[in-house]
C-alpha cells in the first residue's frame, strides 16, 4: 500500500497514487529508475533516452549514433547478426514488438553485457569459468527499432557507444560455426 504524502490517502498501485498527486495536488512525482548510469555516480533514469542526455551533459561523454534503414525485418536480422559477428558485441530483445498506433511496431535491442547478474539456480550447476557475461550495470548501446507495419520497411537508430566492457567475441553468444578461426 502507498500513501499520499500530502493528504494521507492510501492506494494499492503506486500508478494510482501517482495520478492522484498530478490531478488532486498538481504535483509530479519522481519516479525512480532501475537503469543506473555506468560511471558509478550512483544516479538512475527511467528511459535509455534520460541515460545518455546524463552521460552527454554530467559527464561529458560523446555517443555515438547511427541511422539505418532496410526494406525488411529479415534484412535488418542478416545486418544485425553480421554486425554482432564482425564487432564483438551482441544484442537482445529487451521486450516484446509493441504496436503504436501510427502504424508501426516498435522494439529495443540492448548490449548483453548490460544489467546485473542474478542466479537463479540451487546450486546444482557450477558458473562459467569467466564469470557472468553481465556488467553489474548498464551499457547504453541500444537499437532502437521501428518497423512499418504497411510496408514491413524498417528504420533503426543506433546508438553504438559502449560503457563498463570492451568487445569480446567469446562472451558474444553466436553459434562456433560462425565464430572467427583465430578466437
Amino acid at each position: 500500500m502507498s500513501q499520499c504524502s500530502v493528504c494521507a490517502k492510501t492506494f494499492t498501485f503506486n500508478k494510482n497514487l501517482y495520478q492522484h498527486m498530478r490531478k488532486k495536488h498538481n504535483i509530479t512525482p519522481q519516479l525512480k529508475g532501475k537503469i543506473s548510469c555506468p560511471l558509478q555516480c550512483e544516479e538512475k533514469f527511467r528511459t535509455y533516452k534520460e541515460l545518455r542526455t546524463h552521460l552527454e551533459s554530467f559527464h561529458t561523454c560523446t555517443l555515438e549514433k547511427e541511422d539505418h534503414d532496410f526494406p525488411d525485418y529479415e534484412t535488418f536480422e542478416t545486418w544485425k547478426k553480421r554486425l554482432e559477428m564482425t564487432s564483438g558485441y551482441a544484442y537482445i530483445r529487451r521486450i516484446s514488438e509493441k504496436m503504436l498506433r501510427k502504424g508501426e511496431a516498435k522494439s529495443h535491442y540492448i548490449c548483453h553485457r548490460s544489467g546485473v547478474f542474478r542466479s537463479e539456480s540451487k546450486g546444482h550447476r557450477k558458473l562459467k569459468k569467466i564469470g557472468s557475461n553481465k556488467i553489474g550495470t548498464t551499457c547504453p548501446s541500444i537499437m532502437e527499432v521501428s518497423r512499418s507495419l504497411s510496408d514491413g520497411k524498417v528504420k533503426i537508430v543506433f546508438w553504438k557507444t559502449h560503457f563498463g566492457h570492451e568487445a569480446d567475441i567469446q562472451r558474444t553468444p553466436i553459434s562456433k560455426k560462425f565464430r572467427p578461426r583465430n578466437s
